[in-house]
């Protein structure tokens, strides 16, 4: 647990430098975007869990940065290496790594519409680096292959639910595109709980249930009977925090979708390209009908991405509504000192 905790500063480094490349760090929106995305619980709770989620997001984190820092500045030689080692690293330690992959061949066809031939500098670099991920990742992927007839076993399930045959008997629920606030601020206060994770209400929708799990844990902690292994007591978390960072999390998401938008520097498309896959493949998972109905990990590289866009979006709304400006602000300021105390008495129970 300590090396995950370890390894969650050196995430919340990657949203120092990815804020620190687009926004002035002497301005209010440079540091409110930095606490904000350091304190949201999932990082947290995560930082002090036994999985691999942390490494692989940090490996993530480190691919995305340094392709960032590595196609704008210039320097297509030890830094689009990093981005290589770190996405094949990413790709070797989980299966969530392959989303490196994914935006690196995503990059080499932007740059070929771009009319660049595979001559070109950028081009090379980036076919290097993937050549790099692919050499260092795809081991694992051929040995178990070989070894026991799956690319990636005791996750047959997860790579089940991507494919046609899994998604032909599937139907979309009608709670699919639907967004439960009412049921999630109620959901703290609700003793009982049903034994099985995926028949939960906040669960079933998955809009729902990932907004649930970038800000709480979701009662998976704290409930009786949520989590199939529980290894410790229950947490003993205040329903009534939980709710209202539930409730001020709906614009501090707004606000980081607006940041989105406006961040339209071409230097941006590698980090919008990480946002973006990761969303997809969350959501394909859940039309593919996977048992868990959502993806856990899929939310967590979300957070360094998220400081930038936060910070992005309250700089947008102050230039064109400055009254609406400030209102922003003090919402995400308060929802970083909930946030805080959230994740103090998660610890501390």
């Amino acid at each position: 647990m300590l090396i995950n905790l370890f390894l969650s500063f050196g995430i919340v480094a990657l949203i120092f430098v990815t804020l620190d490349r687009f926004v002035d760090r002497r301005s209010t929106h440079f540091w409110i975007g930095l606490a904000l995305a350091s304190l949201v619980p999932k990082l947290f709770i995560n930082s002090a869990a036994l999985n691999l989620d942390v490494p692989v997001n940090l490996l993530l984190g480190i691919s995305m940065v340094s392709l960032i820092l590595g196609l704008d500045r210039g320097r297509f030689g030890w830094m689009m290496a990093v981005c290589g080692l770190s996405a094949g690293l990413a790709m070797a330690t989980k299966y969530t790594g392959l989303i490196a992959v994914v935006v690196l061949s995503i990059m080499v066809l932007v740059e070929a519409t771009r009319g660049r031939s595979l001559r070109n500098q950028r081009v090379g670099a980036l076919l290097a680096s993937l050549a790099i991920a692919l050499l260092l990742g795809s081991g694992v992927y051929l040995r178990n292959w070989v070894v026991v007839g799956h690319a990636m076993p005791g996750n047959e399930s997860n790579a089940a639910s991507f494919g046609l045959e899994a998604t032909s008997h599937q139907r979309v629920r009608p709670d699919f595109f639907e967004f439960k606030l009412g049921e999630l601020v109620r959901y703290p206060f609700q003793e009982s709980a049903v034994p099985a994770l995926n028949r939960q209400a906040v669960y079933r929708s998955p809009l729902t249930g990932f907004f649930g799990m970038f800000w709480s844990d979701l009662g998976f902690f704290s409930k009786e009977g949520v989590s199939p292994h529980h290894f410790f007591p229950p947490k003993r978390l205040p329903p009534l925090l939980t709710s209202a960072i539930f409730i001020l999390g709906v614009p501090a998401i707004a606000i980081a979708g607006f940041g989105m938008l406006a961040g339209r520097s071409s230097a941006m498309l590698p980090l919008h390209l990480y946002t973006l896959v990761q969303l997809v493949l969350a959501a394909a998972y859940r039309f593919g009908g996977g048992p868990w109905f959502l993806k856990f990990s899929y939310s967590l590289m979300l957070v360094i991405p998220f400081g930038l866009y936060l910070a992005l979006g309250c700089a947008a709304i102050q230039r064109r509504f400055p009254k609406l400006g400030r209102a922003a602000i003090w919402t995400l300021a308060s929802q970083a000192m909930l946030c805080c105390a959230y994740n103090l008495i998660f610890a501390a129970t």
